[in-house]
């Protein structure tokens, strides 16, 4: 028997949660184990219990989906009172955390969730009550890394529904899915924006690293999944206050984004014949003014001969042939591309094609040959 059933030690909460059937005995024998040196459950409510056993990795994010589907199957039975309470103070808990302890919006989270490693997730729970603007979850804060779990869970659950081939390789086991290495880059005041690298951790043998951002914007806070090298790179030009520098000038990183972006539409021009069913065939991403993600200047602008500026960028390119051969197609481009003024803006100069198009092949390449990953990024 358990030493400490013989104890003074109790767990009235963890015993209504096994006697209601909200967990099974394995459960509740390794939430005693976690707490054995604890001698008291550190939570108050049913809902809390459930988030800490989350917390403690004793109960899977898989297994919390299965008890709220049973708590919503099962609504109008007696039998179900203990679950149905337990999953509304979890929901109520999560709402509050969001909110700092502030007041609570009555949203639930469940099917809010989405996290898209290759795309932009949404975390809209609860609004932010402040007098002050508000603040933005840590890289490591509860809230953020449930947001992280059930979108790769949604994404799995996706891909299933999509009837993928069987022999597709899984590329992490969702049971045991946590972040390890946690560290954040930096916070940029004006864009309430946390920059986050950490590493995903299946298990022993099934570890990446990840990059996302934190994002605080109206009542809501978004976490993206971002690219690695552009987040360091963005944050690392941080100075001292939280503020990013005008870098790129005399452009600006405007004029440097606007610029580009109409160098990319006269390059998409030149694709031929071909292009034009394959942009169609991908809806609105294969649309060339979609084509730009994040654009980076690294340094200032240089002038040249004739009027040019060059001007050393980090561009997230969204590639319709990489996704043809299929690929996902969001590339990383890299290197120095030429503009000048027009009026009191800013165009592409006559050499940008050719040096669009060798950052375009030299990204193209490393994909292939293994160097390099394709991005997360919306």
């Amino acid at each position: 028997m358990d030493d400490m059933n013989d104890s003074p030690f109790a767990t009235p909460i963890l015993d209504r949660l096994l006697a209601g059937g909200v967990i099974d005995q394995a459960i509740y024998d390794a939430a005693r184990d976690k707490l054995r040196e604890q001698g008291a459950e550190p939570f108050s409510t049913l809902g809390g219990a459930l988030d800490w056993l989350e917390e403690e990795e004793v109960l899977s994010f898989e297994q919390m989906i299965e008890i709220e589907a049973k708590a919503d199957a099962d609504e109008g039975f007696a039998s179900n009172a203990v679950r149905r309470q337990a999953v509304d103070e979890y929901n109520q808990d999560l709402e509050l955390e969001l909110a700092l302890l502030q007041r609570q919006k009555a949203t639930t989270w469940r099917g809010k969730l989405a996290w898209g490693l290759g795309s932009a997730a949404l975390l809209g729970v609860a609004g932010w009550y402040f007098l002050t603007p508000p603040l933005v979850p840590r890289c490591e804060a509860s809230v953020v890394k449930k947001s992280i779990r059930a979108s790769l869970m949604s994404e799995k659950l996706h891909q299933i529904s999509s009837k993928l081939s069987a022999s597709a390789p899984e590329t992490f086991n969702l049971r045991n899915l946590k972040l390890e290495q946690v560290k954040e880059l930096g916070y940029i005041k004006t864009e309430r924006a946390r920059g986050c690298v950490a590493v995903l951790v299946a298990d022993e043998q099934q570890r990446a690293p990840i990059a996302y951002e934190v994002q605080g914007k109206d009542d809501a806070i978004h976490v993206k999944g971002s690219d690695e090298r552009v987040l360091r790179t963005r944050y690392a030009q941080l100075d001292a206050d939280g503020m990013l520098p005008e870098l790129g000038k005399p452009l600006g990183r405007l004029g440097v984004r606007q610029a580009l972006q109409q160098g990319v539409l006269d390059f998409r021009k030149l694709g031929g014949p071909g292009i034009d069913p394959l942009t169609r065939a991908l809806g609105a991403l294969g649309k060339p003014e979609f084509a730009l993600g994040e654009v980076v200047p690294l340094s200032d602008c240089v002038q040249g001969a004739g009027g040019v500026w060059n001007c050393k960028l980090m561009v997230q390119y969204r590639d319709p042939f990489m996704t043809m051969i299929g690929k996902k197609g969001r590339l990383l481009l890299e290197g120095e591309f030429s503009f000048v003024r027009d009026g009191k803006g800013w165009r592409p100069a006559d050499n940008f094609k050719r040096q669009f198009t060798m950052a375009l092949v030299e990204s193209q390449q490393k994909v292939m040959q293994g160097q390099s990953r394709e991005q997360a990024w919306e």
